[in-house]
């Protein structure tokens, strides 16, 4: 991938990063992974509630992938979105955000009528799974498409190196969080990992992976060091 494209880019099966130039980033200097999941006559949005998305969705709806739904990984984006009224002016979408995260005084201050992802019926038509992973925030979400191998849009619960962090060795991080919340966490990510295959893993920061650019050995190594390394470092690292 090629961080702050102006383009979208081809990751993995149907998913699409959208343009990511003129992207704001964190204390870490990772800009935001947008995604579209292209489906039949439509796309699903996923954490791309952005200004610097906008052209990019445009163009995949003149070419006949307007978006159907916005999914929100987790209620930080309900925050750092500048798009959302924009969005649902343009187009006729949903926007999803698990129930647990809804009423966090930024997803409220939205004015948005939330969707619940679970079993969302758009969703499941389109073959997106959505895993629940709590710990970054109550209702943090990953979803997973069985095609290609398995892709994995992994919101925060996992974070890749970005421009400004060394790119070798190749890994994946945790978000921090409390002591009891980090157990349950790093017991989770395995046995999600056990009962799907998985051959792409796309976080919404930093560099995404996947088992073909790396072989298969390293790629789990990648993937294990969610739950075994360190997490990852707010302020920089």
């Amino acid at each position: 991938m090629e961080f702050y494209s102006p383009d979208i880019q081809t990751i993995a099966g149907p998913v699409r990063i959208l343009p990511q130039k003129g992207s704001v980033s964190g204390g870490t200097g990772r800009p935001v992974n947008s995604y579209a999941i292209l489906r039949d006559g439509h796309s699903i949005l996923v954490d791309a509630p952005f200004s610097w998305c906008l052209d990019g969705i445009a163009d995949l709806a003149a070419g006949g992938y307007g978006p159907g739904a916005l999914v929100l990984s987790h209620k930080d984006l309900c925050a750092s979105g500048d798009a959302f009224e924009e969005l649902t002016r343009r187009y006729d979408l949903s926007v999803l955000l698990h129930p647990a995260d809804q009423d966090a005084p930024e997803a409220v201050e939205t004015r948005l009528a939330f969707e619940d992802p679970v079993d969302h019926p758009l969703l499941k038509k389109d073959g997106i799974e959505v895993i629940e992973m709590p710990g970054h925030t109550p209702g943090s979400i990953l979803l997973y498409l069985a095609e290609a191998d398995g892709i994995l849009l992994a919101g925060d619960s996992a974070v890749g190196p970005g421009p400004e962090q060394p790119a070798d060795p190749p890994r994946l991080e945790r978000p921090k969080m409390d002591e009891d919340d980090d157990k349950i966490f790093c017991a989770a990510w395995p046995d999600l990992l056990k009962r799907r295959p998985v051959a792409a893993v796309l976080p919404l920061h930093g560099q995404i992976y996947r088992r073909q650019d790396l072989g298969a050995d390293r790629f789990i190594e990648v993937l294990a060091h969610i739950w075994t390394g360190a997490p990852m470092d707010p302020s920089g690292g």
